[in-house]
């Protein structure tokens, strides 16, 4: 584009010498006065003159203005601005180049849109199935007829079942956040501060079997400790109900008959 536009203004810059030249020329054989020959070669120069402007203005200076509008529209965030400069033909290429980009870009945003919705309709399904799964296992937990703990790697209280609540003897909620050590010095207090199985425990009247079992995070670090408090009490009573009769049966085997 700038050659020809440089090719344009040479050649327009060579029409003027020559239309000056034959003003002079004009002017001499005409005899012209002096004041008459600097009239028209007055009128002539500025006529010369206004002319390049008014070429600059419509052919550079006007699409230059018409390009430089539609591209503050599209960057102001107006994706429906569209240049329609049609010529020169360099400008006419630069709009049309502009105008496929902002379709580009329309298209992809349009993508993206899309994909958010599907994203936040598959995260609210996920969300919704992960808080229902939530509330079974919650249900579980709470409503199990066994004693459940669960504490950190340091001993702190994290969550307890109701039953768990009843076997240590607290009131609803007031078990969470505690330091096991620091519970009353029982049974109960050392099952939770020691590991392993801990066959049968005695709270009151009351046997449990403790179990205990590690939680770790997918790069094997422990996270916590799950104690499970089974009621073992009615097995203690049939047990020493047996091992009564077991006693008697012997002892009346030894009794002489009579």
């Amino acid at each position: 584009m700038a050659y020809r536009l440089s090719r344009r203004l040479l050649m327009w810059w060579a029409v003027a010498v020559l239309a000056i030249s034959a003003v002079h020329i004009g002017a001499d054989r005409l005899s012209l006065g002096t004041v008459a020959h600097l009239l028209a070669e007055g009128v002539l120069v500025v006529s010369l003159l206004l002319f390049p402007y008014y070429f600059l203005r419509r052919r550079v200076i006007g699409p230059l203005a018409s390009i430089r509008e539609t591209a503050r529209r599209i960057t102001g965030g107006d994706l429906t601005a569209r240049s329609d400069v049609k010529s020169p033909e360099e400008f006419h290429d630069l709009s049309e180049t502009i105008n496929t980009m902002v379709g580009q870009l329309v298209s992809t945003y349009a993508q993206l849109r899309n994909s958010n919705v599907i994203l936040e309709k598959t995260v609210k399904e996920r969300t919704s199935d992960l808080s229902i799964e939530r509330d079974k296992l919650s249900a579980i937990f709470r409503s199990i007829p066994i004693g459940i703990i669960y504490l950190s790697p340091e001993g702190e209280v994290i969550d307890a079942n109701p039953l768990m609540e009843e076997i240590i003897g607290l009131p609803p909620g007031r078990l969470k956040g505690k330091d096991a050590a620091m519970l009353p010095e029982t049974a109960i207090r050392e099952a939770l501060t020691t590991g392993g199985l801990h066959p049968d425990i005695n709270q009151g009247d009351r046997h449990y079997a403790v179990s205990s079992n590690g939680v770790f995070d997918g790069s094997g670090n422990l996270t916590g400790l799950l104690k499970v408090f089974a009621d073992i009490t009615e097995e203690k009573k049939l047990e020493r109900k047996k091992a009564d009769f077991a006693s008697m049966v012997t002892h009346d085997l030894k009794s002489p008959l009579t």
